[in-house]
């Protein structure tokens, strides 16, 4: 069989436990690569073959493993999608040309009555950073919600650390607010400043604590939802939210990664020519 092409795609752990995915797979001979949509970002750089009508991908950087095992009937997939050591969901979906995600600018939205935000929280050095600061007054702000264990934010802050060097002379500052799996400054601050010398961030990264729905309530009780890491804010000089976007197309994502990038240069500009 050949799979090349867009699949619709349904992930789900029982029947109250559904999201949506988009496949996209390239087959040469029995080799396949490609690899899936999510909203909360893609899966990166999926890998494997076909043999017979069953379908294996996989991907390992080291610390984020994904495996897919499934049987292709027809213009049909079903299978397993596992994640880490225990992540298990079953796999159901169609070839579909026409496969898209739902908008990813709409998933994430302030409550009524805010059009912006604001937090006071440390670098991992101590200093008390804030979008109250005179550096981001009259700037286009773009704040990146991320965590140092998250590839998916590693793919966006690989965007963000020359964008910001290209962007920075022209009015447009770059925050992360780093939500980490300890919060213990002592243990996280050091995965944060690693993360941030292995990419070659220049722009502040600051501890929010741990990547909890409370922790995020707390430090920014005027977001209504947050559903994935990353999550970018586009806030223009006035500081107003311009703009929310969940998750990030990477580079194994091909068009849809340039795409991205397209859009968000293209609304950066025009945020920059207003007054």
């Amino acid at each position: 069989v050949n799979v090349s092409g867009k699949w619709m795609a349904d992930f789900f752990s029982d029947a109250t436990n559904h999201s949506p995915g988009v496949g996209v797979f390239e087959q040469t001979g029995n080799s396949v690569t490609g690899t899936v949509l999510r909203t909360s970002g893609d899966y990166r750089f999926l890998q494997g073959n076909i043999s017979g009508d069953s379908l294996m991908l996989s991907y390992f950087d080291g610390s984020g493993l994904y495996l897919i095992k499934a049987k292709i009937t027809g213009s049909k997939l079903s299978g397993k999608f596992t994640s880490g050591l225990n992540g298990e969901r079953n796999l159901l979906a169609a070839l579909d040309p026409a496969a898209a995600l739902p908008d990813l600018k709409k998933l994430s939205f302030l409550k009524p009555g805010y059009d912006r935000i604001d937090f006071k929280l440390p670098t991992t050095s101590g200093e008390l950073v804030s979008l109250q600061d005179e550096r981001f007054k009259n700037k286009v702000v773009v704040i990146e919600l991320m965590g140092s264990w998250c590839p998916n934010c590693l793919d966006e802050s690989r965007y963000l650390s020359p964008f910001y060097k290209k962007y920075k002379d022209k009015g447009v500052e770059v925050i992360g607010l780093a939500f980490e799996n300890s919060a213990d400054i002592a243990i996280a601050g050091p995965k944060i400043t690693n993360f941030q010398k292995k990419i070659g961030i220049t722009y502040p990264l600051l501890f929010a604590g741990t990547a909890e729905d409370k922790t995020i309530t707390q430090v920014l009780p005027m977001l209504s939802k947050m559903n994935g890491y990353p999550t970018t804010f586009i806030i223009d000089k006035k500081g107003i939210v311009r703009e929310i976007h969940t998750g990030f197309s990477g580079p194994g994502t091909r068009k849809y990664y340039a795409d991205w990038i397209s859009d968000f240069e293209q609304t950066i500009q025009s945020l920059l020519a207003e007054k």
